[in-house]
């Protein structure tokens, strides 16, 4: 309800965040690393200081599945919620691959690595896709975790940025991947369609993606045959209760139909390896 207003009401959206910003500190503890936050955020920083957490179920998934040596892809790291304790579970012979785009964003990641000791992140300033080049992305002025590369709306300020697909990314940089986090606002298909390779390379591996029926519907995506693809892939479904931690199974209809189309629910995907 209160999106549409401050995307497309400036003085509402100017209010709210000043008051915000008066409330809300840019700094928060989480599972004992201290982050960085934006505070003048409607997003990520307002749950983690209205809850105290972020996504607790799929992070624990997350941090649960990943093991000494594997290698965790991060696209849409944002300030470094997962990529931070991420490396700590796989250790110095294992790799953190995170992904943002966004400026303010991947500087304040780069801090909180730094500042806890994350040493095995590798940050990529790159948009992850299904193609390589430049594409306009499209920035919100309130939500620090919706920045689009495909946006319809308007009133957003766009610059252009590299992007790429995770095939050539991981063919540069060689090794298996074992984990792959999604949270791109919509642009989940585009990056599966530029991941055939990695694909076709790791059959043991999972994924956690983003499902928000309408962002895909705005920019055409169909969001039945994005699970329906997984489906093909050989990956099973489930969702993520992030209050209670419950891993859900369900086919490609049963998942979406837990997500109602102004809604987001995270799918966590397996294939080749045991639920």
């Amino acid at each position: 309800m209160l999106r549409p207003m401050f995307e497309h009401v400036p003085p509402a959206r100017w209010l709210a965040l000043r008051l915000l910003g008066l409330r809300q500190r840019g700094e928060v503890v989480l599972d004992g690393d201290t982050f960085s936050v934006a505070p003048r955020d409607f997003g990520v920083t307002l749950e983690l200081h209205a809850t105290g957490g972020y996504e607790e179920g799929t992070r624990k998934f997350c941090l649960d599945y990943l093991q000494p040596g594997m290698t965790f892809v991060d696209i849409g790291a944002h300030v470094g919620l997962y990529s931070v304790p991420a490396s700590r579970r796989v250790g110095p012979s294992g790799r953190v691959l995170a992904f943002e785009p966004d400026d303010i964003n991947r500087g304040m990641l780069q801090e909180n690595i730094r500042r806890n000791g994350a040493d095995g992140v590798e940050v990529f300033s790159c948009g992850i896709c299904d193609q390589d080049g430049h594409l306009p992305f499209h920035r919100s002025d309130f939500n620090t975790g919706d920045h689009q590369l495909f946006h319809k709306g308007r009133g957003r300020r766009a610059h252009e940025i590299e992007v790429a697909r995770l095939d050539a990314v991981l063919e540069r940089v060689g090794g298996p991947v074992h984990l792959v986090k999604m949270d791109v606002q919509g642009a989940e298909a585009r990056v599966l369609a530029g991941m055939d390779g990695i694909f076709a390379s790791n059959q043991a591996m999972a994924l956690i993606v983003e499902l928000s029926p309408w962002m895909l519907r705005d920019i055409g995506d169909d969001p039945r045959a994005l699970l329906g693809g997984l489906v093909d892939r050989g990956f099973d479904l489930a969702t993520i209760d992030e209050a209670s931690g419950r891993i859900e199974s369900g086919d490609a209809e049963a998942v979406l139909a837990r997500c109602v189309d102004s809604s987001y629910l995270n799918v966590r995907c397996l294939r080749g390896v045991a639920p």
